[in-house]
C-alpha cells in the first residue's frame, strides 16, 4: 500500500486497490494515513542515519530544487565505480553555507570519505562553494556545473 501511495495513488482512491486486497477489510483513510506517516518516517530515519564508509566517493553533486514552493538543497555523490547516490538533503530557504554546512557535517558524521579528493560540481552558488571549500579544504576541486552555466548564459 505505500509502495503504491509513493507511485501516486492518492489515499482517498485507496480503495480501488484495498479491493484486490484480502485483509484490506475494516482499513479508513485515516488509518492508512496514519501507517503511511508511521513507515514513511522510519524509512526515512534509517536513511538519514545509514553508514556511508562502505564507500569510494569521486564526486559530489550539490544543487538546490523547488518541491512544492519548498527548497530543498540535495548531496548525490558518485562512486569510483560510477554509481550515483542521494546522500542527503535538507531543506532550506536558500543555498546559503550555513545550511549547507549542516548537511555536509551530516554526511561526514555518517563516515562520507572524501581524504582521496573529491571533484564538487556545484552550480555556481557562493554559498555552496563556500560550505564546500570550507568542510573538505584541499581535498576538494571545484567545477562548475555546466547545465547552470549554459542556462545562466542564455538567460
Amino acid at each position: 500500500m505505500i509502495k503504491s501511495i509513493l507511485l501516486g495513488l492518492s489515499q482517498k482512491d485507496y480503495g480501488k486497490l484495498s479491493k484486490t486486497i484480502a485483509e484490506s477489510f475494516g482499513l479508513s483513510q485515516s488509518s492508512i494515513s496514519r501507517k503511511f506517516i508511521e513507515e514513511s518516517s522510519k524509512e526515512l530515519e534509517a536513511y538519514e542515519k545509514r553508514d556511508l564508509s562502505n564507500y569510494d566517493f569521486t564526486a559530489l553533486l550539490i544543487d538546490g530544487k523547488y518541491l512544492s514552493r519548498e527548497q530543498i538543497v540535495i548531496a548525490m555523490g558518485i562512486t569510483i565505480a560510477g554509481d550515483k547516490l542521494l546522500l542527503g538533503f535538507i531543506q532550506s530557504t536558500t543555498e546559503n553555507s550555513r545550511a549547507v554546512k549542516g548537511l555536509l557535517k551530516d554526511l561526514l558524521d555518517r563516515n562520507f570519505k572524501f581524504e582521496e579528493g573529491l571533484l564538487c560540481v556545484l552550480d555556481g552558488s557562493k554559498g555552496l562553494s563556500k560550505a564546500v571549500k570550507e568542510t573538505f579544504g584541499k581535498y576538494c576541486l571545484i567545477q562548475r556545473c555546466n547545465w547552470h552555466k549554459r542556462e545562466n548564459v542564455v538567460s
